[in-house]
Order: C-alpha cells, then structure tokens, then sequence
C-alpha cells in the first residue's frame, strides 16, 4: 500500500470506534511468522497469502463469510 503498510493500517484501524470489531481478510505476501502473529493478533478473521490463491477462490471466501 503507497501510504503505509497493512500492519499498520490495521492497527490504526482497531484503535477507532467503528473499526475495532470490522471483520478483516488480509491478502499479502508476507510469510514471515512475527509479521502474522502481529496480524492475526490484531484480530483478522482471514490471512491469505497471495500466491496460495486464486482470484476465484478470494471471492468465494468473502461471498461465504457474507452470508454468515
């Protein structure tokens, strides 16, 4: 992301009212384990790496936890 990177993004996004409970996927390439624990330890319901997943497959995720 040009202005700051998805950790941060996330963590300024829990500190707000309307976004501390906002249910999060987070697409990335990152793999390193400290940067995933921090993520997913920022509450996101999805961490995806890119390169495991198609296009299609997003989609339906997304289109599954929708209708839950």
């Amino acid at each position: 992301m040009p202005k700051m990177g998805g950790i941060e993004m996330l963590t300024e996004l829990r500190k707000d009212t309307w976004g501390k409970d906002a249910e999060v996927i987070v697409l990335t390439v990152v793999k390193e384990l400290d940067k995933i624990e921090k993520i997913i330890s920022l509450g996101c319901f999805e961490y995806l790496i890119k390169t495991d997943w198609n296009l299609d497959n997003i989609v339906q995720k997304i289109k599954n936890r929708i209708k839950d």
